[in-house]
């Protein structure tokens, strides 16, 4: 077998045996700055061969620093401790007092409403279209010219610049 299936195999190893590696591994290895300088190093060195191994190296690089975080984030997951139960109960709870004496009003229940429909009602509309006048458009175009040389002349006759001598 030559280096550069060597080097495929190698590679396929490392991205199958991924998930099955200690936390060892990865703490002490491919969380480090040794540990990313020496992938680094051999993902460039996998570039040295071609193409097909270059890919199967930075599919098994990428492979150790995926499972490396995902490792991260069940463990994150798993000591955050979030509790969903009883939140809105607590947001309903009254505040405790802060001056002695103080008086808190209690929550208020929405009133029952009808249910709601998507149908239309009685009066949503009708179909009857009301034409609009024609002297809603009372834009008119303004003055312009296309040549600079006659802009000059635009601008003092509309009173937006002064004429220099």
């Amino acid at each position: 077998m030559n280096v550069e299936n060597g080097l495929i195999v190698a590679n396929l190893v490392v991205f199958v045996a991924a998930p099955f590696l200690p936390n060892v591994v990865y703490t002490g290895f491919v969380d480090t700055y040794v540990g990313a300088v020496l992938l680094m190093v051999a993902a460039l060195y996998t570039a040295s061969y071609g193409y097909l191994q270059t890919l199967s190296g930075f599919i098994g690089i990428a492979s150790l620093f995926a499972e490396s975080h995902a490792r991260k984030a069940k463990l994150i997951k798993k000591d955050c401790g979030i509790e969903k139960k009883g939140s809105y109960e607590e947001q309903l709870a009254p505040a405790p007092p802060v001056v002695p004496g103080e008086v808190h009003p209690d929550a208020q229940e929405p009133e029952p409403q009808e249910p709601v429909t998507f149908m239309p009602k009685e009066d949503d509309g009708s179909n009857a279209f009301k034409a609009v006048d024609t002297t809603i458009n009372t834009k008119v175009p303004l003055n312009t010219t296309s040549l600079s040389k006659d802009a000059e002349n635009v601008y003092t006759n509309s009173n937006l610049a002064e004429k220099l001598d």
